[in-house]
């Protein structure tokens, strides 16, 4: 069950204007010099009423920056009647179903409706509560690794060869600065996670690496080559308390409600049609 501002979505796309906006919009980009002008139904006739006239005269006023005359307001009808004309006779054709670009505006504007139709409930006190302790790891910080490394390309037996004898140099208390090769991601890492590690250098790189003391340099490897690593220093891993991310906990849970409503409403719109999976 999922809420609706003013109605619900079942109701909502039985609506022939709501249909006809959301197609005739967008069938021929038709934008004249006057405006994007009001829509009908397309299932009755073309109605020039007082209201038609009322806003193609407010349009025309807007653009053109004073009042049409009599004689201007004939030609904005007889455009606002042809461009009806024209969007009824294509979707009669059916050339909607031609263009994938006009099915993607209809499908982007069919979400903005269902997204416009969504209200969300405000959350209680519990329900948040409940929230943060079924998603304690959003708001929790991991162990972060500050390190400084010395890059050595390549990982052949003389890379490797080479990569010993610099560990040993580093081992004995020389200084980095000026050993190895250039790397593109630099000497210096800091406040960086061992998963963001492992996507940037590969997860061969992060192997052992938690348990590596501060001060102490390691052989490693990466999909780029082999990487003499000191750990610099560890920051431990740390969960904020309730108190302090309550509002985070707050938008985290409306846009997940969100979610899944529109999910609901989704479903509920491919009951409606049928689908058939042909080979």
């Amino acid at each position: 069950m999922f809420y609706t501002r003013r109605m619900s979505v079942r109701a909502l796309f039985r609506e022939p204007l709501l249909h006809f906006l959301l197609i005739g919009t967008v069938v021929f980009g038709v934008h004249h010099a006057f405006g994007q002008p009001p829509t009908q139904s397309s299932d009755g006739p073309i109605v020039v009423d007082a209201q038609v006239r009322e806003r193609l005269k407010e349009r025309f006023t807007v653009t053109r920056g004073h009042p049409p005359t009599d004689e201007d307001m004939k030609d904005v009808i007889s455009k606002w009647i042809d461009e009806e004309v024209l969007v009824r006779e294509g979707l009669a054709r059916g050339l909607e179903r031609e263009d994938p670009r006009i099915h993607e505006r209809i499908a982007d504007k069919m979400r903005v409706v269902l997204q416009a139709s969504v209200e969300v409930p405000s959350p209680t006190h519990e329900d948040l509560v409940k929230w943060w302790e079924a998603n304690r790891a959003r708001w929790s910080r991991p162990s972060l690794v500050d390190f400084t490394q010395v890059f050595v390309e390549g990982d052949d037996s003389a890379a490797r060869a080479r990569a010993q004898e610099l560990l040993a140099k580093l081992q004995a208390g020389a200084e980095p600065a000026g050993l190895g090769d250039r790397f593109s991601g630099g000497r210096h890492y800091r406040q960086r996670s061992l998963p963001s590690l492992a996507e940037a250098l590969g997860d061969e790189f992060i192997q052992g690496l938690s348990e590596q003391a501060e001060k102490t340099w390691s052989l490693r490897r990466s999909r780029y080559g082999l990487h003499l690593v000191r750990v610099d220093k560890w920051t431990p891993a740390a969960t904020s308390d309730f108190e302090s991310c309550k509002l985070d906990v707050a938008k985290d849970w409306k846009e997940a409600q969100r979610t899944r409503v529109l999910e609901a409403a989704m479903r509920e719109l491919r009951n409606r049609w049928p689908i058939e999976r042909r080979p």
